[in-house]
């Protein structure tokens, strides 16, 4: 999993989630210890969820990044007059 980009938060989350699963591969499945560990994981883990829903996805990013530079490549064009002013007419934008 690629962290380089990631909120701090989500980090946080990230090894505490990390911690937790390793603590749990060490304690006996009998052990009343396992079930408050698995129960925090699973609180941790719906946290993660939700949390990764406000993020913006790398999808978005790159239709934004596509929709300008199609309206820099049309003014550069217009500039040099290649196309006429109702070149933003071919944009497509996304809705």
């Amino acid at each position: 999993m690629d962290t380089q980009f990631r909120p701090k938060g989500l980090k946080a989350l990230d090894k505490e989630i990390e911690r937790l699963v390793h603590q749990l591969e060490n304690t006996n499945p009998v052990d009343k210890d396992y079930i408050t560990i698995s129960e925090n994981l699973k609180v941790l883990c719906e946290a993660r969820e939700r949390k990764n829903s406000a993020d913006i996805s790398n999808e978005a990013i790159l239709t934004a990044v596509v929709s300008i530079a199609s309206l820099l490549i049309v003014l550069k064009y217009e500039q040099m007059e290649i196309i006429t002013s109702k070149a933003f007419n071919l944009i497509r934008w996304n809705k």
